[in-house]
């Protein structure tokens, strides 16, 4: 049997008949663990795009741990075909989960139909008897009670520091969060352990109070931001003052390790030029991953009393970083544009429920949960370095929506937590689903992560819901969409299936990725709609308008007349959501994996580039880091959806406008929005207003986004290198020689500077002008190391320089 209709065509094996188990990557996983019946098995997965186990019908039993159920019933290379009398019919985890939890809530029978050397018969586990989940489980729930018990009692085995674990011991990925588990209980047989660890965490290696400074050396904002949670919710759950010291440290320090616009890294920020705080990061720039966690330890450190005008301004400035999501989309790896199209991202979104709760914000609080409970379909088992964030977050997220979400949520992942679960209570790390997938960061022990989201109902920690409110809870119609939102997004069965009215109401969902499935629902099946969905933006209701965007973007079928009715309604609504939304669709050109046909209002939307280049030109109203200017570059760019082009082709550009729009964009906080603009493509005349911003962005890179931002300094040496600008010239020695005046004991003197390519590619430009600054050049050490492969070009360089004489070089000033 094949998996049609997925990324690629797989045979689906029948392990009865001998067939093998195809996997995509050496690294994959090959065995899973079956719950607390002691069996690990092969079984066919996809990743969680393609269905997960969707199509799974067979379990290949690859080990069967001593002493557990399945211990003397099972046997290696049998092949479990279903349960409780019947072969599995449908996703066969989520069958095989449910049999347990039957045998848990009566009397601990679970029998299993096997194949073995030909036959066919039953056998049947004993498993504990743990109790059945309520309805409303996690709260109220006796089973909820039970398996705090189980598990608390298998994590008095782990060892958390300062102990030293032997190597046959599992490891723990975060210790912290292990522990904050413990303490999530409320079991007082389990703080002699916590608090060790938490002493631990408060001194250094010589005993001595710890001290923190934030800098950019090591990837320390993870372990930072978790230890900072876990020691504030321990100290406001014992008062035990020896830790207060210790949370300020890392909390002022923390904060002072901010970026200019409100963001963390791997790393703590750099320094600005003049020495101060708050410089842009380093390396990949912003994790927003690792910066959640960062901001939640520091409001979790406010809430412990440490005040300080660095953690007033940190506050501030992350949610004013983080606000640009909200209602928006899911939050991405680093400060890119909102996702429209997933429902969380490695648990970010449920984490950003966590952080708007404790900044009593409700509307940022209703959206990040909503997209949690969302998610919940999903199975949120694939993510960076595994699906540890997701299973950390997800519950902890989905409890911020109410009590009706997140017991919906945790209905819908409960095979995934039964199926971790071994017979002696440990949990087991599952790693990420699919047959090319890579396992879990933590690959060992999740006991204590797990306690979290069984100890909701016991409300002891702030992060696990103590004096938790939610002001909107996710309920009635709003939870049902939600809900299908998530299975819609996996599943194009249930796609083809939907109905016309179903899909139109789903495009008035207040969660963007449910309304996006929906316009990809009129794709697939190209209904054009056009019409509806022009109608849709006089709505009273703010979320069909920007449904009616959605629509547009994936289903616009080059629509002039959606192109025009944008054009009226960008200009007379001023709800920066519904611009974000207007310039995606007008942009959009939608072009499926695999196909010729556009989809989206790209090819027609010319028109609409005056009102672009307009609103590009000054500053937008509720807008605080000029995002519209960032995704208006986007639309116009060579690099992105090239309608200034398009544009000019048959209109005429007004400069005025259109040197205003590039000024606003290159003075923009993210260099990825910088580096859309083209310099190759605008006239002399057009440049030279500009120069001196051109000059400045080279020499000062943008606060954020640093992944990103050599486009627009190199495209600016290149730019100023072609018209011969003395200025130009000037700068590049300038920053050339300030590279050979790093100290030895800098790692950057030990690396090529970012531009050295673009500098042996245009000095010739300049000719004979340029050889004080190659003679510059010639003394980096690293031309002896990392750039030995350009110093063998260097004489090269000298000779186009000599041939290139003495040309007229042409000042800005």
């Amino acid at each position: 049997m094949a998996a049609a209709g997925y990324a690629k065509e797989v045979k689906i094996p029948d392990f009865t008949k001998g067939e093998k188990l195809v996997q995509e990557a050496k690294d994959a996983i090959r065995a899973r663990m079956l719950g607390p019946t002691g069996l690990w098995a092969e079984m066919y997965c996809r990743s969680m795009g393609d269905g997960a186990t969707r199509l799974t019908r067979q379990f290949l039993v690859t080990k069967v741990e001593a002493g557990s159920p399945g211990d003397g019933k099972i046997n290696v290379g049998d092949v479990i075909l279903g349960a409780n009398g019947k072969n599995f019919d449908s996703d066969a985890r989520k069958l095989f989960a449910a049999a347990i939890e039957k045998a848990e809530g009566e009397d601990g029978s679970l029998s299993i139909h096997i194949w073995r050397s030909g036959q066919v018969s039953d056998v049947t586990l004993k498993l504990k008897v743990l109790g059945a989940h309520s309805k409303t489980c996690p709260y109220n729930c006796p089973k909820c009670e039970t398996l705090i018990d189980v598990l608390a009692e298998q994590t008095k085995k782990a060892v958390l520091p300062p102990k030293q674990r032997a190597k046959d011991q599992a490891g723990i990925g975060m210790p912290s969060m292990y522990a904050l588990g413990m303490l999530a209980t409320g079991r007082d047989d389990l703080l002699p352990d916590v608090k060790a660890y938490a002493h631990f965490l408060c001194v250094d290696d010589k005993g001595q109070p710890f001290k923190f400074v934030a800098s950019p050396d090591g990837k320390r904002v993870w372990h930072t931001g978790y230890n900072l949670i876990f020691l504030s919710e321990y100290y406001m759950a014992t008062g035990d003052e020896f830790v207060l010291p210790a949370i300020r440290e890392l909390a002022v320090g923390g904060a002072q390790g901010q970026s200019g616009v409100g963001s963390y890294g791997h790393r703590f920020s750099s320094r600005k030029p003049d020495g101060s705080l708050h410089g842009p990061l380093i390396g990949y720039g912003e994790i927003n991953n690792a910066g959640l966690t960062m901001f939640n330890g520091i409001l979790l450190a406010r809430k412990c009393g440490v005040e300080d005008e660095e953690i007033t301004r940190a506050v501030t400035m992350g949610k004013r970083f983080f606000d640009f999501f909200v209602e928006h989309g899911t939050i991405p790896y680093g400060d890119h544009w909102a996702n429209y199209e997933w429902l969380d991202n490695n648990g970010i979104n449920a984490q950003a429920a966590v952080t708007y709760g404790l900044l009593g914000d409700a509307r940022g609080q209703r959206f990040f949960s909503s997209l949690a409970v969302a998610s919940g379909p999903t199975g949120g088992e694939e993510g960076h370095q595994g699906p540890y964030w997701s299973y950390l977050w997800g519950g902890l997220g989905a409890a911020r929506s109410g009590e009706e979400g997140a017991h919906a949520f945790f209905q819908e992942t409960q095979h995934i937590r039964t199926l971790e679960r071994s017979w002696t209570g440990q949990i087991h790390d599952p790693g990420a689903i699919g047959l090319g997938r890579h396992s879990s960061i933590t690959k060992g022990d999740m006991t204590g992560e797990r306690l979290l989201l069984y100890s909701l109902g016991r409300k002891k920690l702030y992060i696990t819901g103590r004096d938790l409110k939610v002001a909107k809870p996710l309920t009635g119609p709003a939870l049902t969409d939600a809900l299908a939102g998530g299975r819609l997004i996996y599943n194009p069965e249930f796609r083809k299936k939907l109905p016309e009215a179903g899909l139109f109401r789903l495009l008035s969902s207040e969660l963007p990725p449910v309304r996006f499935v929906a316009a990809k629902i009129l794709q697939e099946q190209k209904l054009n709609r056009v019409d509806k969905l022009i109608a849709m933006l006089d709505s009273d209701n703010r979320y069909a308008r920007y449904g009616a965007c959605n629509g547009m973007a994936l289903a616009g079928f080059k629509s002039p007349e959606a192109v025009a009715a944008l054009i009226k309604k960008i200009e007379s609504d001023e709800d920066i959501l519904f611009r974000y939304f207007a310039v995606d669709a007008l942009a959009s050109k939608s072009k499926p994996w695999g196909q010729n046909e556009e989809y989206g209002l790209n090819a027609v939307a010319g028109p609409a580039v005056p009102l672009l280049l307009k609103l590009a030109g000054k500053p937008v109203p509720n807008d605080p880091r000029q995002h519209l200017h960032w995704w208006i570059a986007e639309a116009f760019s060579p690099k992105g959806k090239n309608l200034l082009q398009q544009y000019a082709a048959s209109g005429t550009i007004d400069d005025a406008l259109l040197v205003s729009a590039i000024s606003s964009i290159l003075h923009n906080e993210n260099g990825l929005a910088r580096s859309m603009i083209a310099y190759d493509k605008l006239t002399e005349k057009q440049l030279e207003p500009l120069w001196g911003t051109i000059l400045e962005c080279v020499r000062e890179g943008a606060p954020s986004g640093i992944m990103f931002s050599y486009g627009v300094r190199t495209s600016g040496i290149e730019v100023l290198a072609k018209h011969r600008i003395k200025e130009g010239l000037d700068l590049m020695y300038e920053l050339s020689e300030s590279h050979l005046q790093l100290p030895d004991s800098v790692e950057e003197s030990r690396w090529m500077p970012w531009y050295a390519e673009t500098l042996f590619k245009v000095l010739p430009e300049y000719g004979k002008h340029a050889e004080p600054l190659v003679a510059v050049v010639e003394q980096w050490p690293a031309l002896k190391g990392r750039g030995a492969e350009l110093a063998k070009k260097l004489p090269e360089l000298k000779q186009k320089i000599q041939d290139a004489g003495s040309p007229p070089l042409k000042s800005i000033k």
